[in-house]
């Protein structure tokens, strides 16, 4: 079983296409769309997301029907956010159309966040933007300690939907797709848990990762915070395009490595445990 899942998870990653363009987001995609309404319970609005592009045509009447639904499919529905008009919540995301508990729990952040699917990947290219990939599951501690900080953080927020396509995936559904970011996020930092965070490019290769990241510099001791770390590589991504190719590169080698390496382990039943991790580290990067 566990062989299938590498092979799976290797097969993912060698779905990556060689080369990507990069080209500089619209103005308009930059965060400066307006925050449009989707209607709540009894008819309330609640806003579009902060500094996302325009929602596409007919998305709203989706996101209307889906919150609707289990608003009235019980009395026990709480949207899990801290942005309110009286119950109802002032942002409702794609998220609300999945069935994951996890990826429920964020339908209501201002992120304008994906479920994992080439559609997401697609939007990348189409407007010249990186993708940032957040992964956990229901009962991750600090998942959730992410998820308040700055994934409900509208700030944080604006930036990550005017500079990104973000996705959200639970393991627990997607562990192939978790096993072949984490494998990418040891390779650079030599450990990896949850939340991941992960940076791609829209032919799915990961140039930059980690887990649980502060908001601000400082918080918790931090010297660079998440939003600082979304705004250096966002601006690397558009200004210096081969060094991002560079290191997807390195890293996509070593993944590749490190996978296969798991292939043979797990199809090898005299092999010893230490044979599961192949992958020499590549140079560190994003330092500063």
């Amino acid at each position: 079983m566990k062989a299938v899942l590498v092979r799976q998870s290797l097969l993912l990653l060698m779905t990556a296409t060689a080369g990507c363009r990069v080209q500089a987001p619209a103005a308009s995609e930059l965060g400066g769309a307006t925050e449009g309404a989707v209607a709540g319970d009894g008819g309330a609005e609640v806003s579009w997301l902060p500094g996302a592009p325009p929602a596409p045509a007919g998305l709203p009447e989706r996101l209307r029907a889906a919150l609707a639904a289990r608003q009235s499919a019980g009395a026990t529905y709480v949207p899990r956010t801290r942005h309110l008009v009286g119950k109802a919540p002032r942002y409702t995301n794609r998220l609300i159309l999945e069935t994951s508990p996890y990826l429920l729990q964020h339908a209501h952040n201002p992120v304008d966040w994906h479920a994992w699917g080439d559609e997401a990947f697609a939007e990348a290219r189409r407007r010249g933007v990186p993708l940032f990939v957040s992964i956990g599951y229901s009962t991750c501690h600090w998942c959730h300690v992410m998820e308040v900080e700055s994934f409900e953080d509208k700030e944080i927020a604006r930036f990550m939907n005017g500079h990104y396509v973000c996705i959200k995936v639970d393991r627990e559904e997607r562990p192939d797709v978790d096993a072949v970011y984490m494998s990418a996020v040891q390779a650079l930092t030599g450990s990896g848990g949850w939340p991941m965070s992960v940076w791609l490019r829209p032919d799915r290769a990961p140039f930059f990762g980690g887990t649980y990241f502060p908001p601000r510099d400082g918080d918790r001791g931090a010297s660079q915070g998440f939003l600082t770390l979304l705004q250096r590589l966002s601006a690397t991504y558009q200004k210096d395009p081969a060094r991002i190719a560079q290191e997807a590169a390195v890293l996509a080698s070593a993944v590749r490595r490190d996978l296969e390496g798991q292939v043979v382990a797990a199809t090898t039943t005299s092999a010893p445990a230490a044979s599961v991790r192949t992958t020499t580290p590549p140079r560190p990067a994003w330092r500063g």
